[in-house]
């Protein structure tokens, strides 16, 4: 036998509206935009053969752009002591965060080789060479 009185009488009324408080999902920071105070580059940006070097704190890595754009990079350095196909994923606080694609100054770079992916340690410069004129 159920006591409906009971049942009424302890369970709470959702139906006004000021019973339930919302709170705001936080947001995650945003990457700064281009002219921020990080620098950077695009890497789908870059003509295919652009050579890039990436000084990290703890190492150095030499990119080539390949065409077909899709990030697609040959990469040596670093954990990498041969010549690589990978793709860059982009620029990372080391969180989820991704900035997609890009390459900055005062973050880590992650590129995916094969099955391995790669998160350096915090970029401190790069350098960019165009390739020669055809």
């Amino acid at each position: 036998m159920i006591n409906d009185k009971w049942q009424s009488e302890d369970r709470p009324d959702y139906s006004r509206s000021n019973d339930v408080i919302e709170h705001p999902w936080p947001t995650p920071p945003e990457f700064p935009d281009e002219g921020a105070e990080n620098e950077g580059i695009q890497i789908d940006a870059l003509a295919p053969g652009t050579k890039v070097c990436v000084h990290t704190r703890n190492s150095e890595y030499w990119l080539t752009v390949l065409a077909g754009g899709h990030r697609r990079v040959t990469i040596q350095g670093g954990i990498l002591p041969t010549v690589s196909e990978g793709r860059v994923e982009g620029a990372t606080d080391g969180g989820t965060a991704v900035h997609t694609g890009w390459i900055e100054v005062n973050r880590s770079l992650e590129v995916l080789c094969g099955p391995r992916r790669i998160v350096t340690s915090r970029v401190c410069s790069i350098s960019i060479e165009k390739p020669a004129a055809a």
